[in-house]
């Protein structure tokens, strides 16, 4: 598997929290799960490698930004915009993960079409070229909810092979919930009125100042905005509200906990996101949220979202107002609906629809002990 999903910093535990759950599920089937480097992939040193997962493509496109080759052509890309540049990008990654594509199965786990936070640009593109090739090469697609393959498909051809993998419930991964109460009193927040929490990176397509922008032409009792991520104060307004809390950096995971338990309703205004862990950790919790229809999100939340029109200020003031007006068994009704999904979506069931996609692009048919395994 690449990356690695057994380190310990928060970083790889984020990164990784769908194999670090399903994992032991997978060893106890009969393979052996072993991290790979960027070396592995890129010298094609995996023959003893039954096959190859590949889960995040950021790591490939750091490392390679430094090879002389690939930065001058990134570069030129990234200043001009030359049909030549991308196209001798996306050969470059594609011979580089070709050797490793033609001796296995090549698996990918597809969580967005583009990167949401590689900067400067140069190493963007050159995400976008692995990206691109992982999804030409790829015996398998891992999605994590059937409602996002329409987006991909539109772009890319699927390969014979599909896996659903839904995320199951985040809550072991940050702690038992506490109460809405307890959680506010932790975290300084009132104890009455609504509180709307944006949660996760915050980028130029998921960004928190339009959200901001709407709270603080509210009365500070009616509704407050919490603002939980590591770079949220680059988006916001400075002096901020009095019903605007922040809080940066990387969080702790019982502080992610905490901001859920404390608000009423999670925000995940992204543009165009394929899935996110911040919506399947709201449902973990039991909060309704408020994002887009789109990608995985229209199957995780369904009837436990007020879905937003568009990217849009007055979208997303109408959708905050329309959860404002509700009542408390109108609320509730959203709160079960959450609950309920995240009752349907279990680890065990991912895993083992993953472990039966792995036997069958590998020919392994019923999974041997002491297998040589998987890599990702």
């Amino acid at each position: 598997m690449f990356p690695s999903p057994f380190g310990e910093s928060q970083w790889d535990k984020i990164g990784n929290g769908h194999f670090r759950a399903i994992t032991p599920l997978i060893v106890e089937h009969g393979w052996m799960v072993q991290p790979l480097e960027v070396h592995h992939l890129l010298d094609d040193d995996c023959d003893h490698v039954d096959a190859v997962h590949i889960n995040w493509t950021e790591r490939l496109a750091i490392t390679t930004a430094h090879r002389r080759p690939i930065r001058l052509w990134a570069r030129l890309r990234a200043f001009r915009d030359t049909v030549k540049a991308d196209r001798i990008l996306r050969g470059i990654a594609r011979n580089a993960l070709r050797p490793i594509a033609k001796k296995r199965p090549l698996i990918y786990q597809i969580h967005d079409l583009e990167s949401n936070w590689l900067q400067p640009r140069a190493t963007w593109l050159i995400d976008q070229a692995f990206k691109a090739a992982c999804l030409d090469l790829a015996s398998a697609w891992v999605v994590h909810e059937r409602s996002c393959l329409s987006a991909i498909s539109d772009r890319h051809r699927p390969p014979p092979r599909t896996c659903i993998c839904p995320l199951g419930d985040y809550a072991p991964f940050h702690g038992p919930a506490i109460s809405r109460a307890e959680a506010r009193r932790r975290l300084g927040l009132p104890a009455h009125g609504m509180v709307f929490l944006f949660s996760g990176y915050s980028s130029p397509r998921r960004n928190p100042a339009a959200a901001a922008a709407v709270i603080a032409r509210l009365d500070p009792g009616t509704a407050t905005l919490l603002v939980a991520s590591t770079n949220g104060h680059e988006y916001l307004p400075a002096p901020t509200s009095a019903n605007l809390h922040l809080h940066s950096g990387l969080l702790k995971p019982e502080t992610v906990r905490d901001v859920c338990c404390a608000a009423d309703w999670v925000l995940m205004p992204g543009s165009r996101y394929l899935t996110s862990a911040v919506i399947r950790t709201a449902l973990s919790y039991g909060r309704p949220v408020i994002c887009p229809d789109f990608g995985c999100q229209t199957d995780m939340a369904r009837e436990a979202a007020i879905w937003l029109a568009d990217d849009s200020e007055p979208a997303l003031q109408a959708a905050l107002q329309a959860a404002l007006r509700m009542t408390t068994p109108e609320y509730q009704v959203f709160c079960a609906a959450a609950e309920r999904r995240n009752t349907e979506r279990t680890w065990s069931a991912s895993a083992a629809t993953y472990i039966q996609m792995l036997d069958t692009v590998s020919g392994a048919g019923v999974a041997r002990p002491n297998r040589r395994g998987v890599s990702s």
